[in-house]
């Protein structure tokens, strides 16, 4: 059933209701997704709730606030008042599971939504992300590899808030950088991030969107070490990048090395053929077009001071398990 009879009447809804959210997601059969749905503060203590069904005079109610998961389990929903955006998160979907209605309840009116489709697909989606949810440090990095079936205009967006298209931009104050170097991917990075910057964005690929909320923590002051990562287990894909934010407490030489190899100081550079670049004062190293082979440990350093990290660089989806530091 076609969508574009929706998009024109979700957009005139989204202008006198002020709900905005995606309008049309990839998601393999079997899978979950979550969809934020942004409203206008003049809604934060109405209910909320999640509607299934083409027509939202006709749909079903699945979930709401005052409810918050259903009984099958099937749909949950979650509601950030702060931000003014209620979450719904789907699971187990079937080629059933397509049209969909994010709805404020109005109490002495009629409900007010918006619609959203989910395009549910066989094998693998259109339109695809490697986790919805991120979590970076203030003034660290965050990179988003955007997987796309079919070739189209790509662009990067915070939800109700400007896009980025270009290779180069800025959301919020937020620089932001989109490669698309390798095929069927696009690459973003966000980069000195701030706690402002946490979010819900999307990826889109032609008329495809795909929801990534991105949470930035305030650095830690009085338990902080000198010198810190995120976390020493990464995990990425042959053709990615990378990204390790490196915490120091002191100025100092910082360089990024592979355990055994080389080290690069410089912005940019290489190990064993795989390109670095270090930036910023929380000093962001990411690593591109990756191979297997680049899989090992490698350590930042500022002065005297090193911090391991293990990168598993994969062809495929299987998780690896956790190392030890030799």
């Amino acid at each position: 059933m076609s969508f574009i009879p929706h998009l024109i009447l979700a957009g005139l809804i989204g202008i006198h209701c002020q709900i905005i959210t995606v309008s049309r997601v990839s998601v393999k059969a079997g899978g979950s997704i979550s969809i934020p749905c942004l409203y206008d503060q003049d809604y934060r203590n109405h209910v909320k709730y999640l509607c299934q069904g083409y027509y939202l005079a006709w749909c079903h109610i699945v979930v709401k606030t005052n409810q918050r998961k259903s009984s099958s389990g099937k749909f949950s929903i979650s509601d950030d008042t702060n931000q003014g955006i209620f979450t719904v998160t789907i699971n187990k979907i079937t080629h059933k599971d397509t049209d969909f209605w994010c709805v404020v309840e109005i109490v002495s009116g009629k409900d007010v939504g918006q619609y959203f489709q989910l395009s549910v697909t066989t094998g693998m989606s259109n339109l695809y992300v490697d986790q919805q949810e991120i979590t970076a440090s203030e003034g660290g990095s965050v990179t988003i590899n955007c997987h796309y079936k079919y070739s189209a205009e790509r662009k990067w967006c915070r939800l109700g808030r400007t896009c980025v298209t270009n290779q180069f931009g800025s959301i919020d104050g937020t620089a932001v950088t989109i490669d698309a170097s390798v095929s069927n991917v696009f690459t973003v990075t966000m980069s000195k991030l701030r706690t402002e910057s946490s979010g819900w964005y999307w990826c889109a690929a032609g008329d495809l969107q795909m929801p990534v909320n991105v949470t930035v923590k305030e650095l830690p002051t009085a338990s902080m070490s000198n010198l810190y990562v995120d976390q020493q287990e990464i995990t990425a894909f042959k053709g990615r990048s990378v990204t390790i934010n490196c915490h120091y407490k002191y100025s100092a030489e910082r360089k990024w090395c592979r355990l055994g190899h080389t080290c690069v100081t410089d912005q940019f550079g290489s190990i064993d053929g795989t390109a670095v670049t270090i930036i910023s004062n929380v000093f962001t190293v990411t690593m591109s077009k990756l191979r297997t082979e680049s899989s090992g440990w490698y350590w930042c350093a500022a002065g005297d001071l090193q911090m391991p990290v293990h990168g598993h660089f994969l062809l495929n989806h299987v998780l690896p398990s956790p190392q030890t530091p030799p």
